[in-house]
């Protein structure tokens, strides 16, 4: 149930209690708690105010301190330092779609802002068309922040490769029927993230040391991962122009490859091949 202090209320509604014909309710809040259900989000320390009637409404936020919940979007509820937000939902044909005009976020991993609507089908998981971006954020949780409909074998994968570093300039793209997802080869919608990362410590594959100081454009479009790095470091032999690729995260057995240049002391090498699954 909400929970928290409302003030300048009003409620207005026709019919019987059991089946309403009609209603229309404001309200001013501070420290709102609300409990994520279906499309709408879930939240906790939020100040603002909401409009709403039987056909649609409109949610204004402007906290400190708050948590948020999209439980069609995010894995997991987001703690935050600040938020500021206009979502706007209306139920037409017994349908919903839900519009996030704006939503600014920050806290200690990220800082960033998400447009974008999600709008419930007749069937299956609905069909989203939204855009992220951030401008600064910590690679080890990036994680944490894709969608919860993102291939989990990618989420799985980035949670444990990065393992430091920044991002920045981050852009996430994901628009189409969610039935669809992940979207290989771009069929039936798209799902892409850019960011260029600094200073990432990258342990791209079980048992291969991992790689440090990298600077790179990382890409993920549909099930292909694509880092193209600028340089970096492992056991002293530093690394040119880099390319990691996957081309199928979603693949029980996922194939990595790489091509570059490393330069350094044989020993450095010699320490690589030894730290390496074919020592």
């Amino acid at each position: 149930a909400p929970h928290g202090t409302l003030t300048h209320g009003r409620l207005r509604w026709e019919g019987p209690a059991d089946s309403l014909r009609s209603y229309a309710m404001a309200a001013e809040f501070a420290q709102l708690g609300l409990t994520a259900q279906d499309a709408f989000p879930g939240a906790s320390g939020l100040t603002g105010r909401f409009d709403a009637t039987q056909e649609g409404g409109e949610l204004r936020i402007a906290s400190a301190n708050a948590t948020l919940d999209l439980p069609r979007i995010l894995p997991a509820p987001v703690a935050l330092d600040t938020l500021d937000s206009l979502v706007q939902w209306e139920r037409r044909d017994g349908r919903t779609t839900v519009r996030l005009e704006r939503l600014a976020i920050a806290n200690a991993d990220v800082a960033g802002d998400v447009t974008g609507t999600y709008r419930t089908l007749a069937s299956g998981p609905g069909e989203i068309d939204m855009v992220a971006r951030a401008a600064r954020g910590d690679a080890r949780q990036i994680h944490r922040y894709l969608p919860r409909s993102i291939d989990p074998a990618t989420r799985d994968w980035l949670r444990a490769a990065l393992m430091g570093g920044a991002a920045a300039e981050t852009r996430f793209t994901l628009a189409g029927n969610l039935a669809e997802f992940p979207f290989p080869n771009g069929k039936g919608g798209k799902l892409v993230l850019d960011t260029k990362a600094k200073g990432v410590t990258l342990a791209y594959a079980d048992g291969w040391p991992p790689i440090d100081a990298i600077d790179a454009n990382v890409r993920i479009e549909g099930t292909r991962l694509t880092v193209d790095a600028a340089g970096g470091r492992v056991h002293g032999v530093d690394i040119g122009r880099t390319r990691v690729e996957i081309a199928d995260l979603a693949l029980e057995h996922p194939l990595l490859q790489i091509g570059g240049e490393a330069a350094g002391p044989l020993a450095g090498f010699l320490r690589y091949l030894n730290g390496s699954p074919m020592a």
